[in-house]
């Protein structure tokens, strides 16, 4: 594909793998924050991030239960901003991760809270974490769980990299965040260790089950109280990497709540945000102009004119800025095209008259011709040998 490629995340990628130097093993040196310069170098950090990194509204919505718990009116965080609270009914909605953060500094103004990025993390369910989470909750042992978790991650979070690794009978899990905000930084680092730790346990049914080790990148406070109630290990501070530290043991055990019929048909849902989503180091015109173009296929072919107007650009500045991104628009609405027949044919649930309609098309006749041209063969085709594939692969 001539799209802008991710360089935050490789959603192919196999997510067991030996791990990189600098994995969190040992102790770095006290409050080493700035140790991503790999992801630093890569990104413009400049005081337009927020615009690149943007997350799931289920996490404001996590915030505004807590908010409602600690008594203060969910109506309040909303309060002089430009967020709509009817964002909180859209399961696809993104907000920038700049603006969740606003969210969290505001209420912390309005409800001194110490720790908040933990005492968040503790409290993820899977109804915060949309399709995501439903997917998480019917895995069928913990190294299938581990794929999808590496896979999806970004759709509830993109301002940062997960990492799984297993090596000499450890697992470890590492998540390198890309914000350069010293204190965004460490808000992040512990909502996303404690997500970890409180969804293992939910997932597993197991609220016993503790990591051997977690490190964070940030010095050691004053009071771990907090770190040692939720986490029931070995702290490590100052290190390299945001990480928990687990025993491989298991990974193929069964987990109680496996579905994997649930599992396949989420999983489709899945990768089509995912395809929606885009990189959040591409510009961030481009990121818009893919979802006008999803929106768009609702109601027939997409016209550059019209989503021009949608970015509140002119269609000769639109057509300007694809080709100095070496691309043009009929092919990347092509190719975006593609990538969602892809996503939308793997849904058993979806027969191919609904894909048709899903891509825009008139007819099925029509998207019978442009599946042929992208792949060589019909979709019912594909169809079907996917699910040989599937049936040779069964044990």
């Amino acid at each position: 594909m001539a799209m802008v490629q991710d360089r935050l995340y490789a959603p192919n990628a196999a997510p067991l793998h030996p791990p990189e130097p600098g994995s969190p093993r040992g102790h770095g040196p006290a409050g080493r924050l700035g140790a991503y310069r790999e992801l630093e170098a890569r990104t413009e950090v400049d005081s337009k991030w927020e615009a690149r990194y943007s997350i799931a509204t289920w996490y404001v919505r996590l915030l505004t239960d807590f908010s409602e718990e600690c008594g203060v009116p969910a109506s309040r965080l909303f309060e002089n901003r430009s967020i709509d609270p009817a964002v909180l009914d859209d399961p696809d909605a993104r907000i920038s991760c700049h603006d969740f953060l606003e969210m969290c500094r505001f209420f912390q103004s309005l409800h001194p809270t110490p720790h908040l990025g933990l005492q968040l993390g503790q409290r993820m369910q899977h109804r915060y974490l949309g399709a995501y989470g439903f997917v998480l909750m019917s895995c069928s042992t913990t190294r299938e769980l581990l794929d999808q978790f590496s896979r999806y991650s970004v759709l509830a979070n993109n301002a940062g990299q997960v990492r799984v690794e297993e090596q000499e009978g450890l697992l470890i899990q590492t998540w390198r965040g890309a914000v350069a905000d010293e204190a965004s930084a460490i808000f992040l680092d512990e909502l996303v260790l404690a997500s970890w730790t409180a969804m293992s346990r939910r997932i597993s049914g197991r609220p016993d089950i503790a990591p051997l080790w977690v490190s964070f990148r940030h010095a050691q406070p004053d009071d771990i109280g907090r770190y040692q109630d939720l986490f029931r290990c070995e702290l490590r501070f100052g290190a390299d990497d945001a990480a928990t530290v687990s025993s491989a043991r298991g990974l193929d055990t069964r987990l109680p709540q496996g579905d994997p019929k649930v599992r396949e048909i989420l999983s489709a849902l899945c990768e089509r945000l995912l395809k929606q989503l885009g990189s959040p180091l591409e510009p961030a015109w481009l990121t818009a102009c893919r979802r006008a173009i999803v929106e768009a296929f609702r109601n027939g072919e997409p016209d550059i004119g019209r989503i021009a107007a949608v970015l509140k650009l002119s269609p000769t500045t639109l057509r300007q800025r694809f080709k100095d991104q070496l691309l043009s628009f009929r092919t990347f609405s092509d190719e975006l095209r593609h990538e969602l027949a892809l996503g939308y044919l793997a849904d058993p649930q979806l027969s191919l008259v609904d894909v048709a309609y899903l891509l825009g098309f008139s007819e099925q006749s029509a998207f019978q011709r442009a599946f042929k041209r992208w792949t060589g063969i019909t979709p019912g085709e594909h169809r079907r040998n996917r699910s040989s594939s599937k049936a040779v692969a069964k044990p």
